[in-house]
C-alpha cells in the first residue's frame, strides 16, 4: 500500500504547482508597430515596468524584422501592471539609436500612447499603460524626431 505522503509527493505537489504556475502566467501583450521608414535593419522594441524604463530593473526586449512598414510582436505571459512601450529603427543595424549633432534621434522612434515629440525622452507617465488578465494589442505610430 502506497502511503499519504507518497501520493502527496507524487500527485499533490506537481498540481499545486502547476496550478500556481497557470494561475500567474500573465496576459499576452501583441505590439504592432507601423510607419517604418523602410524595410532595411531592424525595429527594437522594450516592454519595461516603471522601474526597468528608469534603468533600475531589466526589460523585456525583442529585435524585429520590418515588413512593408510594419513589424508585429508578442509579449507572453505578462504579468498584471503598469508597463511602457518604446522602440526604434535601427536602420544601420549598429545596435544602438543614433542621435544627430543637435541631440535629435538620426532614426525612427515610437513609444506606447504616441505621446508627441519633444526634446526629451518621453515620461513614462506619458507612455503607460495597464495590463491586467485579458490580452492586450498595442499599436505604435514610428516617428521621426525633427528639429522645430
Amino acid at each position: 500500500m502506497i502511503s499519504q505522503d507518497v501520493w502527496k509527493r507524487l500527485f499533490g505537489l506537481p498540481l499545486v504547482a502547476l496550478a500556481a504556475a497557470t494561475a500567474n502566467a500573465g496576459t499576452t501583450v501583441s505590439v504592432v508597430i507601423d510607419h517604418i521608414p523602410s524595410d532595411t535593419g531592424t525595429v527594437r522594441l522594450m516592454l519595461c515596468t516603471e522601474a526597468g524604463y528608469k534603468r533600475k530593473a531589466p526589460c523585456a526586449r525583442a529585435t524585429l524584422k520590418p515588413q512593408a512598414g510594419t513589424a508585429r510582436h508578442e509579449f507572453r505571459a505578462v504579468a498584471p501592471g503598469t508597463y511602457i512601450l518604446q522602440a526604434f529603427h535601427d536602420e544601420n543595424d549598429n545596435g544602438k539609436l543614433d542621435f544627430k549633432w543637435y541631440g535629435a534621434p538620426k532614426e525612427a522612434v515610437g513609444t506606447s500612447n504616441d505621446p508627441p515629440p519633444h526634446w526629451r525622452r518621453p515620461t513614462f507617465e506619458e507612455g503607460a499603460f495597464d495590463v491586467a488578465d485579458e490580452p492586450l494589442e498595442i499599436v505604435i505610430h514610428m516617428q521621426r524626431r525633427t528639429r522645430r
